[in-house]
C-alpha cells in the first residue's frame, strides 16, 4: 500500500512539535486500514523515517513493513515526493476469511 504527493512545504505537517510528519499523518490511518483487512494484530513492525525534500524537520517518507500473527506481510509506502505516483492498494495472495488457501 502506498501514497504520494508533492512536498509539504512550511505548514504544521512539516514540523513535528505540530504532531506533523507522514507516518502520524498518513501511516496511522494506512496502518488501521491494513490490519482491519487482515483481521489480525501486527505481532513484528519494522519502519524506516527520512526527510528528504521537506522544509521541515518531520519525515516526508516513510517504509513500514509489518507482519501479522497470521502471518501476513503488510508493506506500506509513503512518499510525499516521489517523482512517480505509488498504488494505493496493490494485494498479493489468496487469503479467505482466515483461511490460507
Amino acid at each position: 500500500m502506498g501514497t504520494a504527493g508533492g512536498s509539504l512545504g512550511l505548514n504544521w505537517q512539516a514540523f513535528s512539535k505540530h504532531g506533523g510528519g507522514m507516518l502520524n499523518n498518513y501511516g496511522a490511518h494506512l496502518i488501521d486500514q491494513l490490519l482491519y483487512q487482515t483481521q489480525s494484530k501486527a505481532a513484528r513492525v519494522s519502519c524506516h523515517l527520512m526527510t528528504i525534500a521537506g522544509l521541515g524537520d518531520a519525515e516526508d517518507v516513510v517504509k513500514a513493513v509489518s507482519e501479522t500473527e497470521t502471518g501476513v506481510i503488510l508493506d506500506i509506502d509513503i512518499n510525499m515526493d516521489a517523482a512517480l505516483p505509488l498504488q494505493e492498494w496493490f494485494v498479493r495472495g489468496v487469503f479467505v476469511r482466515g483461511v490460507d488457501m
